[in-house]
């Protein structure tokens, strides 16, 4: 599968109806518009990792480069 044919799965799933209510619920669980700082530096990379899942599905479903490894 091709980059290009991802982005569109990516789309297709998560524009819809239910995929834009699991947006929605995975950004509040996962701090996507907040900031994942916390004292702990263990915690905070964890929490970071979580919304960089987001960060991804976000990129893909408006077709900007996803950021490399």
């Amino acid at each position: 599968m091709t980059p290009e044919q991802l982005k569109v799965l990516y789309k297709e799933v998560f524009t819809s109806n239910s995929g834009k209510k699991i947006m929605e619920d995975l950004g509040k669980r996962f701090s996507m518009n907040n900031s994942t700082y916390v004292p702990n530096s263990d915690e905070t990379v964890y929490k970071e990792g979580q919304r960089s899942v987001l960060v991804l599905i976000n990129n893909m479903m408006n077709n900007k480069q996803p950021e490399k490894e």
